[in-house]
């Protein structure tokens, strides 16, 4: 392992302690046709598993409390509902050392570990450290890079991250080289979403077919269901809810925006889903709080929000804000929305009305720091962007 020791000095001190791991020269392949079923996924800990990234993706599921129980209170939402305001505190460039391209899919764990991948096909580690008194005393360690194919979607397990890529496969991957086939479907057809629910029973992930062949494996190798039935011409995301039921979005056949909730119980069965009848487009992002009672999802200038059964639906007038991403804070107060205007936005989650802004050049996603403090926002030019509210 080649380690490289600098610093770089910026609005802010970020310590970068890079190291490389290039434990797996080009692609490890699953046996012939990646729907070979799941494996099981190790503890890391050698007992209980680690807490997950609740329902948080990367790609957008539920901001889950760092130690996995009750939300933790939020810095954040308390001053936006003091009238505070949204400034940038860090920035870091994620081809600080080399060019791993624009950031492909952005992750973010309970214990602020972010993985950034890059559409060179490598996942680059940064660890926030140092978070005590005041946000502006954050320092971004940078840890290790692994090589893998591209990817469109990660979440967090543990310390490592499960990332659906460009080639059809769902691999978790560890800053130590560590890989191991989760799941895919047929070779070349690109995962679209990823989602592992907080218990760590079951992975979901969809694909880029019509319908998404949204398929759902225990992690234990005992099940696989699916593909699954679905109502959806496109599918985009995934995210599963802290019951266990699951969340599909994306756009109806009739090419509205479309989210279906699927019973724990039953992944093949829809509880319930909400469709923006008579609208045209797509829900390219959805979020859910910590405790499951709110529920956001992003549609270039709109973003519904809805309760944990999607129902009592506000529907936020954003024109003119391209919503492409969103996340909820560790109280569920506030959505935070990054859209393709450049801007950063906080909006209420009970009625949609906007609290504050700020601008960010090129946004891709945002995700809550699980303890309710910071907003990171990553940008298709390879920066990662962490944001505070002020008063």
């Amino acid at each position: 392992m080649q380690t490289r020791n600098f610093v770089w000095v910026g609005h802010a001190l970020f310590a970068l302690l890079a190291g490389c791991s290039n434990a797996h020269e080009g692609r490890v392949e699953p046996p012939s046709g990646y729907d070979a079923g799941p494996a099981v996924t190790p503890d890391t800990d050698g007992g209980a598993p680690p807490v997950v990234d609740g329902s948080t993706p990367i790609g957008s599921d539920a901001a889950a409390p760092p130690d996995g129980g009750t939300a933790v209170a939020s810095a954040l939402e308390d001053c936006l509902d003091e009238g505070g305001h949204l400034v940038t505190v860090d920035t870091v460039n994620n081809n600080d050392v080399e060019d791993h391209g624009a950031i492909s899919a952005f992750a973010v764990s309970p214990d602020r570990t972010i993985a950034a991948a890059g559409t060179d096909g490598t996942i680059k580690f940064w660890t926030l450290d140092a978070l005590v008194g005041t946000v502006r005393s954050a320092e971004l360690l940078y840890g290790a890079e692994i090589d893998a194919a591209e990817a469109s979607d990660m979440q967090f397990i543990g310390d490592h991250v499960a990332a659906g890529d460009l080639q059809g496969l769902v691999a978790e991957w560890g800053a130590d080289g560590f890989m191991r086939v989760l799941g895919g479907t047929d070779p070349d057809t690109p995962i679209v979403a990823v989602a592992i629910d907080a218990a760590r029973r079951f992975l979901a992930h969809a694909d880029n077919r019509a319908g998404g062949h949204v398929m759902v494996r225990a992690m234990d190798g005992t099940s696989v269901t699916g593909p699954l039935d679905t109502s959806f011409a496109l599918v985009t995301d995934l995210a599963f809810l802290p019951s266990g039921a699951l969340l599909v979005a994306g756009r109806s056949a009739a090419g509205a925006p479309l989210v279906e909730l699927r019973a724990a119980s039953d992944f093949a069965r829809v509880e319930t889903h909400f469709e923006r009848t008579g609208a045209v487009g797509t829900f390219s992002e959805i979020a859910a709080s910590a405790d499951g009672s709110r529920i956001a999802a992003a549609s270039g200038d709109e973003i519904a929000l809805l309760d944990g059964a999607l129902g009592s639906p506000v529907v936020a007038d954003v024109a003119g804000h391209g919503a492409l991403s969103v996340s909820i804070g560790a109280t569920g107060r506030y959505v935070l929305s990054a859209g393709t205007d450049g801007t950063l936005r906080a909006l209420a989650a009970g009625d949609g009305h906007e609290a504050a802004r700020a601008d960010v050049i090129d946004p891709i996603s945002v995700r809550i720091d699980p303890r309710g403090e910071l907003v990171f926002v990553a940008t298709r030019g390879a920066l990662i962007h962490a944001f505070a509210c002020e008063r």
